[in-house]
């Protein structure tokens, strides 16, 4: 029985089942990227799109039932830790998003040298994005 249970959780954790509070970019599946980075997190039912340009500019469109929230960026240089502050002196950069675009429309641009850009939607993590190289 004891020989069952760990073969089980052995298989859990190789097969990734068992991975609550690691850090995405160390685990061997492949990532959606975008430019010089890849998203560790996308909920893809607000996120409709990300791009990025050769000057690491950053756009996101937002599913048009979420186009009127608030988004809260936040950006490190650790994976969730570290956090810089933005160009306004905060740790977060609070963006109307696409509130006066029209439905499937680009957001404003981001730019930021840190290796990890976090967007956030009320309490939730919408795009965690982690510079590669």
């Amino acid at each position: 029985m004891i020989k069952v249970i760990s073969s089980v959780l052995i298989f859990a954790l190789m097969s990734g089942v068992l991975t609550a509070g690691e850090d995405p970019a160390a685990t061997p599946k492949a990532l959606p990227k975008f430019g010089a980075f890849v998203a560790l997190t996308i909920d893809q039912s607000v996120i409709q799109g990300v791009k990025v340009d050769e000057a690491d500019k950053i756009w996101i469109m937002l599913e048009p039932a979420y186009r009127h929230e608030e988004l809260v960026l936040r950006i490190s240089t650790d994976f969730k830790a570290g956090y810089r502050n933005w160009f306004n002196g905060e740790p977060t950069l609070v963006s109307p998003a696409g509130q006066n675009k029209a439905p499937h429309a680009w957001t404003d641009w981001i730019s930021t040298n840190s290796d990890f850009i976090e967007y956030w939607m009320g309490e939730k993590l919408i795009l965690h994005l982690k510079r590669e190289g």
